[in-house]
């Protein structure tokens, strides 16, 4: 069965759109240009998936990662100013599009949400590849160098590949994919990881698990071996899950179910 409705990621179209429409060759473009690239992305979006409707989400103010992060400051290594059409794409997007604002998490999180309640009726439309530990559909539109990413399901467990000329870039979805993401840590984010674990290593370490049981197992036994003390090593384990895994439950007050929580 294909997905009926997306469920959409515009954090980024606030950037790589305005970014393009001020540094094109032909000079600054202005905010009427901002408006017609996202009309022609969402166009091209719902085309190719052959879908009608839509939700969009964007992210407000707040975080429970920025609590969470003891070893490292949460996306404290980012400096990259906003571009001059940033707030502009947001009020379009809020005012054409009903964008919903997400306000003490990320949008990546309540895109997951959406997909864990609507299941396979939905797919995930996001460049971002975290949001591919998710079970279900996901779709990545071509942006600039960046080729599209295929619809593709994943299911709970998902799967992990090594890919690229050297046969050295780790992709895939699931749980597969969670696991190994907190073996490698995120630099965009600032999340640690294990230091030199890289892509290879985690393949090695997990490409054989067959359940959350084995790869949960694997990865601990990673971290023991790294940090060699046993409660150290969980604390580190732990804060890195919490800090990598996408939200799939609120609580009955609206709080967030962290990893540590969700697995129990």
């Amino acid at each position: 069965m294909r997905p009926v409705h997306a469920l959409i990621d515009a954090d980024l179209w606030c950037y790589d759109i305005a970014f393009a429409a001020e540094s094109a060759e032909e000079g600054d473009l202005g905010s009427s240009f901002c408006g017609m690239m996202v009309e022609k992305r969402l166009t091209d979006i719902l085309e190719t998936l052959k879908i009608k409707t839509f939700e969009m989400y964007l992210t407000g103010s707040g975080n429970f990662r920025h609590d969470v992060a003891t070893i490292k400051p949460y996306k404290g290594n980012r400096k990259q100013p906003r571009p001059k059409y940033y707030q502009y794409i947001r009020d379009y997007l809020e005012r054409n599009h009903r964008a919903h604002i997400i306000e003490g998490m990320e949008a990546d999180d309540y895109l997951a949400i959406r997909q864990t309640e609507l299941k396979d009726a939905s797919v995930i439309v996001s460049r971002d590849k975290d949001l591919r530990q998710v079970k279900g559909w996901h779709y990545g539109y071509k942006s600039g160098r960046q080729e599209e990413f295929p619809l593709t399901y994943y299911t709970e467990h998902g799967e992990i590949e090594l890919t690229g000329a050297r046969n050295n870039k780790l992709k895939g979805g699931g749980d597969m994919f969670l696991y190994a993401q907190c073996l490698m840590g995120d630099t965009t984010d600032n999340i640690q990881g294990i230091p030199r674990c890289g892509d290879v290593k985690a393949y090695k370490v997990l490409h054989e698990c067959k359940n959350r049981q084995e790869l949960i197992q694997k990865t601990k036994q990673c971290y023991v071996e790294y940090y060699e003390e046993e409660d150290v090593a969980q604390d580190m384990f732990e804060e890195n899950m919490n800090l990598v895994f996408m939200v799939r439950e609120l609580n009955s007050d609206g709080s967030v179910i962290k990893w540590s929580d969700y697995t129990r």
